[in-house]
């Protein structure tokens, strides 16, 4: 079982280095020696129209599992991506993420149903992605539930429908 989420490994790209340099990256996210650090916000995990929840809630969770871009405990390279880093889904802001930034849940697509949409936009059922090629984009629910595995795969060689 892991001892955080990979979100900790993010943190000195995010500004964040003074949370990630104390983190002791051998105790568990939970634990004492971390306690301190895990209850401080780190506010770009959080959608910022999503205003329930604990400051330390975490909107932006990885997406994970069978042929993902994080799939078991080996790195993907970008060259692995043969659907295409701009076609390969790695991030989802939901409004049902970990109450913590720094604990190690994500969203598994072998094992867990799809997340509902964050607060951006659940009205409309709109969902925030973010793509391996760093690009942000709204999608509407359905057509991400329809074409969720296509979108999530990394090399399944699918050609994706445009949203309409």
């Amino acid at each position: 079982k892991p001892l955080y989420s990979g979100r900790v490994l993010l943190l000195p790209f995010l500004e964040q280095g003074n949370i990630y340099q104390q983190f002791d990256k051998e105790k568990a996210w939970d634990s004492p020696e971390n306690s301190a650090l895990t209850s401080r916000p780190v506010i770009p995990f959080q959608d910022p129209a999503n205003a329930n929840g604990s400051p330390v809630r975490c909107d932006l969770v990885f997406v994970t599992g069978s042929g993902t871009a994080f799939d078991g405990k080996k790195g993907t390279k970008i060259h692995d991506m043969r659907d295409g880093s701009s076609n390969t889904l790695m991030v989802i802001c939901s409004d049902k993420g970990p109450a913590n930034w720094a604990e190690p849940t994500d969203w598994n697509v072998d094992s867990v149903a799809p997340p509902t949409p964050g607060a951006n936009n659940p009205a409309q059922d709109k969902i925030l992605v973010l793509f391996g090629d760093a690009s942000v984009r709204i999608m509407r629910g359905d057509y991400f539930r329809q074409n969720m595995r296509a979108l999530v795969s990394r090399n399944g060689g699918e050609v994706m429908p445009p949203e309409q």
